[in-house]
């Protein structure tokens, strides 16, 4: 059976906050999805910071954009809900997700104006490299 773009996301989610917890930090899940972003994560450290996941269920083609529509929360302050995006996907030659824990200082600088982010290789690859599983953040 094939996968569908809510069960893909959801089983991102589900990596993402496995990988948080073994390093101690603790996401809580709204019942609701309407603020923004998809978890409030406890720190070890102390202090929580809220993190929103997206998904891509295929590699990214060499060169390829693939497109993050809408990041902005509030489009006329140009603000984004969350404080780090948790980009997951599968990756050319690695078992199941890759997966990038960006701040949103790094998220706003790559936004177009109406606040969608294009991916490609290039992005992930050199510019966020340091963040390619990073999960220590806080």
């Amino acid at each position: 059976m094939a996968k569908t773009r809510s069960s893909q996301g959801t089983a991102c989610e589900a990596y993402v906050w496995m990988r948080l917890l073994e390093q101690g930090a603790i996401p809580c899940i709204p019942l609701v999805d309407c603020e923004g972003y998809d978890a409030l994560v406890r720190l070890p450290q102390g202090g929580c910071a809220r993190v929103q996941v997206k998904s891509r269920g295929e590699p990214f083609p060499g060169g390829y954009g693939n497109q993050l529509k809408d990041l902005y929360w509030d489009k006329d302050k140009r603000s984004l809900a969350f404080d780090y995006l948790a980009i997951a996907t599968t990756w050319e030659g690695k078992e199941g997700y890759v997966t990038w824990m960006v701040p949103s200082d790094e998220v706003e600088r790559a936004l177009t104006k109406r606040g969608d982010l294009t991916l490609g290789r290039q992005r992930l690859e050199t510019d966020w490299a340091r963040y390619r599983e990073n999960w220590d953040i806080g």
